[in-house]
């Protein structure tokens, strides 16, 4: 039980503030999250580009051309 107290004395005097100063960092890493799944473009994006372009210089725009 020497664990126990001790875990529940640092939570008291030190952790809390230590948990809570974490807290902005978190909020900031799911913010960029966030920004880089809005900002990634899907398939089914490039799909229907692909299926409003028609050929460039003879050559059919496909979605793997699309990608590279």
């Amino acid at each position: 039980m020497p664990n126990v107290r001790f875990f529940g004395k640092w939570l008291v005097e030190i952790g809390i503030g230590e948990i809570i100063a974490t807290l902005p960092i978190i909020d900031h890493v799911l913010a960029h999250k966030k920004e880089q799944e809005e900002a990634t473009i899907s398939s089914k994006e490039i799909v229907d580009l692909a299926g409003k372009w028609g050929n460039y210089r003879g050559r059919a725009i496909t979605e793997d051309r699309i990608r590279a």
